[in-house]
């Protein structure tokens, strides 16, 4: 398996460095600290999260869950981002009343299940700080009504050649950047 930056992690799955370490669910701390990420840490909740692989010129999404909840913490080796609301399931959609009422009954049974199969599971990643190649930070008004936007591109190494890929969090207005961004 390639590696993708996030993944959905149980703490079974620790210890290969690629993904932080996960706590159990019962848990306030979603993902352990390591000695190397000192005393000065930083924590701020962002919107939405993406990972996008450069393919032919082209940067498709590889990954760009919706309806989260997502930590990010920044630490003085890496930052790490880490939710345990995170959405598994399916919104349908109905045509005329008693569609649209079946498709909000069907919606919350699937939002049920979804809470259910991610039980004990946290969507987690990280990116040390060696691993990145360039660091972008800008408002799109246009686009995400003055949301902050960082974007980290580092290159996976892992396979038989290197592939692009790109982290983007965005973070609700007003969010203080310049405390997100010195440590970067």
């Amino acid at each position: 398996m390639a590696f993708a930056i996030i993944a959905i992690r149980t703490p079974e799955d620790n210890g290969d460095g690629r993904y932080p370490d996960v706590t159990s669910s019962d848990d306030s701390h979603l993902v352990s600290l390591e000695p190397a990420d000192g005393a000065a840490i930083t924590r701020v909740r962002a919107q939405r999260i993406a990972v996008y692989q450069e393919t032919g010129g082209d940067l498709p999404p590889i990954i760009e869950p919706v309806d989260l909840e997502l930590d990010v913490i920044i630490t003085d080796a890496r930052l790490i981002v880490a939710s345990r609301k995170f959405d598994q399931c399916r919104t349908w959609g109905g045509l005329g009343p008693a569609g649209v009422v079946a498709a909000g009954a069907l919606t919350v049974i699937s939002k049920a299940s979804a809470a259910q199969r991610r039980r004990g599971k946290t969507l987690a990643g990280h990116i040390r700080y060696p691993w990145v190649n360039a660091i972008a930070v800008n408002q799109r008004i246009d686009r995400h009504n003055g949301q902050e936007i960082i974007r980290l591109q580092l290159t996976d190494d892992t396979g038989s050649h290197g592939r692009r890929l790109i982290l983007e969090l965005v973070f609700p207005p007003l969010t203080p950047m310049i405390r997100v961004t010195p440590l970067m």
